[in-house]
């Protein structure tokens, strides 16, 4: 259990450290780990209305949340989270992701992640918006207009079926995941674009 800042509330949580939960090894875990998480917040009476499941920058939401189902959890949106101001450029990047360590974390993260080595920047990020029910595009405050207004049409162009929002939103406070959404679990896949 932790204590979010800005809350008075415990928060459980589990963290699943230095895997890949798309495809390797570890992968088998996280649908366990949910479970014994439902079971543990219902055994002490107080069942969880969200659960929210960050994924690194690298990962692939739709390998996620394919393992997900098949170890019974079944997942209601995937939630893709892009940088406004560095999108249009990873966009157009044909670079491997093993070869971006500004992107990957380093090194050893790639080594442990066995998806990662050979897929190009491009097709990773393309993966990620196409897997989304909500795209956030956020960093507008230090992206230019041009920069913005590229990044919101190429994420309408990939997946029109996704509600694209701005955050921060002007005048409102409360994050997109708490702005009416049904009890059910999310995987909120946060583009690798914020590992620069």
């Amino acid at each position: 259990r932790k204590l979010l800042i800005g809350s008075n509330e415990d928060v459980d949580m589990i963290e699943l450290e230095n895997g890949c939960v798309c495809c390797g090894p570890e992968a088998g875990q996280l649908a366990p780990a949910v479970h014994r998480l439902v079971r543990t917040a219902e055994d002490r009476g107080a069942p969880f209305d969200h659960i929210l499941i960050e994924l690194s920058g690298i990962a692939d939401p739709g390998m996620v949340k394919y393992n997900l189902l098949e170890g019974g959890v079944k997942t209601d949106r995937v939630i893709t989270l892009v940088d406004g101001s560095s999108f249009p450029g990873l966009y157009h990047a044909w670079d491997e992701m093993g070869m971006r360590n500004d992107l990957t974390g380093g090194r050893e993260i790639v080594e442990a992640d066995p998806c990662v080595p050979h897929r190009k920047v491009v097709e990773l990020l393309v993966q990620q918006l196409e897997e989304a029910d909500v795209t956030i595009v956020n960093m507008d405050d230090i992206a230019t207009s041009g920069e913005v207004e590229y990044t919101l049409a190429v994420c309408a162009a990939l997946n029109p079926a996704s509600t694209v929002i701005m955050w921060p939103r002007p005048n409102n406070p409360v994050a997109p995941t708490e702005q009416s959404c049904e009890p059910g679990v999310a995987i909120v896949s946060v583009s690798y674009t914020h590992l620069r």
